[in-house]
């Protein structure tokens, strides 16, 4: 009684077994009766998170897994990423690779990309979640120094000081501003010579000007403010950032 049980189970069990290959199979191409992937399958690599202080964005590898082409249209993206380049309006011969580069906002975030392709089983999409975050942060800062402050020089000659702006902060710092220097104290011209801040200041960048003073009088521990203004695209849009730094100076007499 028991071995006819058992018989009888085996028989279920190979029934089932030969119920669900046969299932599968009307899905899925078989050889010798066992499952193969059917047409264009697109499978990505994965997009670990992105830190913004240290990368602008990354990339994405586009397999196709399938056993047919897989005709890829324009690869598209929610907001928050740019600068999508590759694998957009080609055909991916089975085993055949694309890659995908792109950029995210410098404000944290997540995002979906899809690549839409189609082949011989009709359309179908591939998507990849995007994260990304700003370990410094939702704000711009900036480190200003000057190199000889105080500074001193003779009366009727020039002295002249650099000051070296670094991107301390989470953002990169656009439309810089350098204005005129004020004085705050003293007789004393100042004028912007040398400025290396004319262009966008990545994140860890630094940029330099020199402050060239003149005074005419004899003058001890006077001061003048140096400024710095700037733009960053943050949480809220884009905001203004501004940095001064005050230049102590003294003319001395002819001895």
């Amino acid at each position: 009684m028991y071995v006819q049980h058992k018989k009888i189970s085996l028989v279920m069990s190979m029934v089932k077994h030969s119920l669900i290959g046969v299932i599968v199979c009307s899905v899925l191409a078989c050889q010798n009766g066992t499952p193969v992937a059917a047409g264009p399958i697109l499978v990505t690599s994965s997009v670990p998170l992105i830190d913004t202080v240290y990368e602008s964005g990354s990339k994405v590898i586009v397999t196709n897994a399938g056993n047919a082409n897989a005709n890829i249209a324009t690869v598209i993206a929610d907001g928050g990423i740019s600068n999508l380049f590759g694998c957009s309006d080609i055909t991916l011969v089975p085993a055949e690779s694309c890659t995908i580069s792109f950029n995210v906002t410098e404000s944290g975030g997540f995002a979906t990309m899809a690549v839409p392709y189609s082949g011989i089983n009709g359309d179908s999409a591939a998507y990849i979640l995007i994260g990304w975050y700003n370990s410094r942060g939702g704000f711009a800062l900036a480190s200003m120094s000057a190199n000889n402050n105080p500074l001193s020089f003779g009366v009727g000659q020039t002295g002249t000081s650099t000051v070296t702006i670094t991107n301390i902060g989470g953002y990169t710092l656009n439309n810089i501003v350098i204005p005129t220097p004020v004085i705050l104290s003293g007789s004393a011209t100042a004028n912007i010579s040398a400025n290396t801040c004319t262009e966008p200041l990545a994140i860890n960048a630094s940029c330099s000007y020199n402050v060239d003073v003149t005074d005419n009088y004899p003058e001890q521990y006077q001061q003048i403010n140096l400024g710095f203004s700037a733009e960053y695209a943050g949480p809220n849009g884009e905001t203004v950032y501004n940095r001064s730094l005050l230049l102590s100076y003294s003319s001395e007499p002819p001895v």
